[in-house]
């Protein structure tokens, strides 16, 4: 439904849609799996940017600049699973890009 309203006919996109034209859409995500994993030999198949493939052809059509996405990599969620403790610096520098990247 948020796709449907926010990317409506006449107002993202098509004649008078101007509203998203000239902004910048930002991905920040975590992945279960470490950067390696993202990889046409890996074990998901694809790097991330080939999955966020949608969300670019989005951004042009409404005519926003697709930044380069921000990953925090192999941060898995799954109940009962350790994660290594050598995760601390990059879940802080991660932390610090995130806000700078939100302090403008």
């Amino acid at each position: 439904l948020w796709a449907d309203e926010v990317l409506a006919f006449g107002w993202a996109y098509g004649p008078g849609g101007t509203k998203l034209r000239g902004k910048t859409l930002q991905v920040v995500l975590s992945t279960g799996g470490p950067q390696a994993t993202y990889h046409p030999d890996g074990y998901n198949r694809y790097e991330v940017r080939e999955l966020l493939r949608p969300l670019e052809v989005t951004a042009g059509l409404v005519g926003m600049k697709f930044a380069e996405p921000l990953i925090l990599w192999g941060v898995p969620n799954i109940p009962g699973l350790v994660v290594p403790d050598d995760r601390g610096p990059a879940i802080a520098e991660f932390a610090a890009s995130y806000r700078a990247l939100l302090a403008g």
